[in-house]
């Protein structure tokens, strides 16, 4: 199964509700690497790469949310395929 990179902006209440962790569990739950991070715009950024399957199970359980979450919109991009990439992470600001 051929893998895609996605770059993924989620809008609504998306910050100091717990999603970037929700969206790391998710994610490794699903076998994906990449990162979640904070925008300075109140948004979250995520750059998940996996097969189609697991990234359209990782937008349909985003879109759902951790109960705490409300997404409101919801931005896909594709990107290239990083071939360093293994692992999922939560990137923090400094």
């Amino acid at each position: 199964m051929p893998v895609q990179r996605l770059k993924i902006i989620c809008s609504g209440l998306v910050q100091a509700v717990g999603f970037r962790y929700f969206v790391k569990t998710t994610a490794h739950a699903l076998g994906l690497a990449g990162f979640v991070e904070n925008l300075d715009t109140g948004d979250v950024l995520i750059e998940a790469q996996g097969t189609p399957e697991q990234l359209q199970a990782l937008l349909v359980r985003i879109e759902k949310g951790n109960g705490y979450s409300r997404i409101d919109h919801l931005v896909r991009y594709p990107l290239p395929v990083d071939p360093h990439a293994h692992n999922f992470e939560i990137r923090y600001d400094f």
